[in-house]
Formats: C-alpha cells, sequence, structure tokens
C-alpha cells in the first residue's frame, strides 16, 4: 500500500526538481557572493606586489646616486655620510627606517714569491643610525668574491650598502617586515622582508677616498 503513494509522491516531487536544476535566476549573484572575496583579495595582493616593485626599483635607483655622490669626493667625514642619509631617505620618499653604511677596501694581490696572501682590509667604514659598521674581520666573513669585482693590487674602492624597511599600505597575507630599531634585527635583510643593496665603486678622481675622522 505504500509502495504506490511513495511513487506518486515521486512523480510529484520530480518535475519540481527538474524545473528548479533548470532554473537560472540569482545565479549571477551567487556567483558574486562567492567570487567577490577572492577577488577583492587578489586585487589587495596585486597592489601590494606592485607597490614592492616600484620601491624596490625607486630604492635601487637612489643608492646607485648616494655611491656616485660618495665616489667623487677626495675626502668626508662622518657627518657626511649622516647627510647621505638624509639626501636617500628624501629619493625614496621614505615611508620606513631607512641606514647606510659605506666602507673603503684595498685589496692586495696575492704573491707566492714575496709569501703574501690575497687580502681584502677595510680602511675606515661608517654606518648610520646607530647601526655597526666594518671591521676588516667582519668584513672578510662574507663571500667577497661573488659581490667585489676583480681589482688590481692596492686598488681601493668604495663600498655603498643602503637598507630599507618596507611596510605595504595593507598586507593581506599577514607578512611582518622587519623592525630596523630591534637590536636583535640582522644587519642584513632577509631579501623577503626588506630592500638592501651593496654596491662598489671606484673613486673617481682620487685613489683612495680619506675620511678625517676615521
Amino acid at each position: 500500500m505504500c509502495l504506490p503513494a511513495i511513487a506518486t509522491a515521486l512523480g510529484r516531487v520530480r518535475p519540481v526538481l527538474a524545473r528548479f536544476a533548470r532554473d537560472e535566476r540569482a545565479t549571477m549573484s551567487v556567483e558574486i557572493v562567492l567570487m567577490l572575496p577572492l577577488l577583492m583579495l587578489w586585487l589587495a595582493a596585486s597592489f601590494v606586489f606592485f607597490d614592492v616593485f616600484r620601491v624596490s626599483m625607486v630604492n635601487e635607483k637612489a643608492a646607485y646616486t648616494i655611491a656616485d655622490m660618495v665616489s667623487r669626493q677626495a675626502t668626508l667625514d662622518n657627518d657626511f655620510i649622516e647627510g647621505t642619509n638624509n639626501v636617500f631617505d628624501f629619493l625614496i620618499n621614505q615611508r620606513g627606517s631607512t641606514w647606510l653604511r659605506v666602507t673603503s677596501v684595498r685589496y692586495t694581490a696575492p704573491d707566492p714569491d714575496e709569501g703574501v696572501d690575497e687580502a681584502y682590509d677595510v680602511l675606515w667604514s661608517v654606518a648610520t643610525r646607530g647601526r655597526e659598521s666594518f671591521a676588516t674581520e667582519s668584513f672578510t666573513d662574507l663571500s667577497l668574491e661573488e659581490l667585489i669585482p676583480i681589482m688590481g693590487d692596492n686598488e681601493t674602492v668604495i663600498i655603498t650598502e643602503t637598507f630599507t624597511e618596507y611596510q605595504p599600505p595593507f598586507n593581506p597575507f599577514r607578512i611582518a617586515p622587519w623592525n630596523l630599531e630591534d637590536e636583535e634585527t640582522a644587519d642584513v635583510f632577509d631579501e623577503s622582508f626588506g630592500f638592501n643593496t651593496f654596491l662598489v665603486t671606484r673613486p673617481r678622481f682620487v685613489t683612495q677616498i680619506i675620511n678625517t675622522d676615521a
């Protein structure tokens, strides 16, 4: 007795379900509700990625300007280098913390006959905003062959490093940038959280730039 009744009920429900499946009214509204959060997140991420590349390019151009300005000096002092940090801030329209380090390095070529080993000697090094300057020991710990081009015996170069904290206008992925005011922050940024440059230039008009405060 129940089977005919069930069959009759299913027969009545089947056309209703078929009409519901064919009905496309309000489909667009449902798609918008589902996709709008993802679309907004994608737009926000695109803006942040674009801003990252823009800030990176601005920082690189400003760093080359600072390095060229330092390389044209015959003598300088610590106040001059501190002032270049202010110039750097102006060039990049600074939003986060910045600092820079200028180092004069002399290269000694190896001479097996004289028993002289290859060496990079730090003549002087100045870092701004309370950061650590280079000593010869700490400097030689770097992979210098990857950072410094081939130099002649007793040649000097000026190494200009710039460091910039990047703070995005908004951060949909909750990525925290480096805090340069934290003393535990590494001297060299991780590339994911900040911008740094390491530029090597020869003195333009003298064989060695003298720091009168060194």
